[in-house]
């Protein structure tokens, strides 16, 4: 009986400790795998990100993104060849998301984001009517784009208007910023008018900034036409790799978000509503037909988004675009895009009222205009937009 009774306590001793054993195996196990996991992922010392930037498939481009910077790496540091200076124009209608995209860049301390240059180009028709529209925004933009002002005439005069504010909305004045202006002993900062220094501006633009974003709203460009800078501005900046992107929405968001702000006129207090949708939409058919028309080296400059994915997937529309520029892209810039397009009730109520604020709540955004617009506006723009909706794969409600 003794010897049974033995037998059963060295049985359970036994078994406990197998089992403490198989618990300290599978401990180290686990703590070794999130140690390799941890060397796999980035670090960094801000809070987590939000679940939707750790997807698989952000982490699946995330990963593109990190090879295509380590590849631009190698090649800065290959002694034989001197890398491109990598810039990105954004090219699209109002109220299509262009300026948030626009704000996002300026968040990036690598980016010299210049928001809307051609206002200063337009107005000089007004005095100078025979001037040619095409050579000035493409002088311009290729400046911004590379650099080089000095010997750029064109460049020259719109450096001599870019020390105030040349644009509705302008939220950053790279001219009047740092590395250009000048701190004072007394903390203040001095800024001298960026045509008397343009060598500073040069300096300051391809030295102490990566690459360059410029905004071109498709109003300010000559005939509207995509077509009239495009090849041109690749062709005259042989030492820039420069990339379009071209941002389109559903005609029906956009013009209900005009309507909101007062720019144009309800359905049932316009003259001819219908000139509105006609007229906007006549303009993007063209630009979207000419971007899928392209071919070669200029198709693989071009990109086309739709507002939907940025209102959709900020985040993951985000990556792709850095990815198409070869921007790199930061993780704090991430968390910035997060409480721009999710931001919270003091933000959002703070911020209503701004017609080109950055600051939206994006998903219930995008589909707004369902709840505002009235049938028969709906009606009319689905009427008079019919192509461009089918070139976009949208359904119509009518």
């Amino acid at each position: 009986m003794a010897v049974l009774r033995f037998r059963f306590i060295f049985r359970i001793f036994f078994a406990t400790l197998l089992l403490i054993g198989t618990i300290s195996t599978f401990t180290m196990l686990r703590a070794n795998h999130k140690s390799y996991v941890n060397k796999l992922l980035p670090h960094s010392n801000e809070d987590k990100l939000p679940i939707d930037a750790i997807s698989p498939s952000l982490r699946i481009l995330s990963e593109d993104v990190r090879q295509s910077n380590e590849d631009v790496t190698r090649s800065e540091l290959n002694p034989t060849t001197k890398p491109k200076r990598r810039s990105l124009v954004i090219f699209g209608d109002d109220r299509s998301g262009t300026t948030l995209l626009t704000r996002m860049f300026s968040e990036d301390s690598n980016i010299f984001s210049v928001y809307e240059p051609l206002w200063i180009t337009r107005k000089w028709r007004a005095t100078e009517p025979d001037r040619d529209q095409v050579k000035d925004v493409t002088d311009v933009v290729s400046a911004l784009m590379s650099c080089h002002f000095v010997d750029n005439p064109t460049a020259m005069k719109f450096l001599a208007h870019a020390s105030r504010k040349w644009a509705p909305g302008l939220f950053k004045n790279p001219f009047q910023s740092p590395p250009i202006c000048n701190g004072t002993e007394k903390g203040k900062t001095t800024c001298p008018s960026p045509e008397t220094v343009p060598r500073r501006v040069e300096e300051a633009c391809s030295s102490h900034y990566k690459h360059s974003v410029t905004k071109l709203a498709i109003v300010r460009v000559p005939e509207r036409k995509l077509s009239n800078i495009f090849p041109r501005i690749i062709n005259d900046n042989p030492d820039t790799e420069i990339k379009i992107l071209h941002v389109v929405r559903d005609p029906r968001g956009s013009i209900n978000s005009r309507i909101n702000l007062g720019w144009i006129k309800e359905v049932d207090k316009a003259k001819n509503f219908a000139a509105w949708p006609k007229d906007t939409c006549q303009g993007i058919i063209q630009n979207v037909k000419f971007g899928a028309s392209l071919e070669g080296s200029l198709k693989d400059n071009y990109m086309l988004v739709k507002y939907k994915d940025i209102a959709f997937s900020p985040v993951l529309t985000a990556m792709k675009i850095y990815k198409f520029a070869g921007f790199e892209m930061q993780e704090s810039l991430i968390r910035w895009i997060i409480h721009a397009t999710n931001p919270n009730k003091e933000t959002l109520d703070k911020e209503a009222k701004k017609a080109f604020s950055s600051f939206r709540n994006s998903t219930a955004n995008v589909e707004k205009w369902r709840q505002e617009s009235p049938i028969e506006r709906t009606r009319i723009i689905e009427q008079e937009c019919g192509e461009l909706l089918d070139l976009l794969h949208l359904e119509r409600l009518t």
